[in-house]
């Protein structure tokens, strides 16, 4: 359950981060002004969701079930608040 915490939290951080910076960055005029944030977020969700999955696997492969478990939720976390974020951000 530590490694939970401490897995999940620093993933949240990152996609906070990146959050931040996408909306930082998005200045697109008129009717298309969320239209960057998202694609931004879509893209980067992505990413990390399949960094995640990628070490997920690593994880249980090399038997440590607890990490591979921690990574797999992390994973499903930064998914789903990754794609709310996406698209209620998107919208302000």
């Amino acid at each position: 359950m530590n490694a939970l915490k401490k897995i999940g939290g620093i993933n949240l951080i990152i996609l906070l981060a990146y959050s931040i910076l996408a909306r930082l960055i998005d200045n697109q005029p008129g009717q298309y002004k969320g239209l960057g944030f998202m694609m931004f977020m879509v893209v980067f969700v992505a990413l990390h969701v399949l960094v995640n999955l990628v070490i997920c696997l690593f994880h249980f492969v090399r038997k440590n079930r607890e990490l591979g478990k921690a990574y797999l939720l992390s994973a499903i976390l930064v998914l789903v608040i990754g794609f709310s974020a996406c698209l209620g951000l998107g919208t302000l």
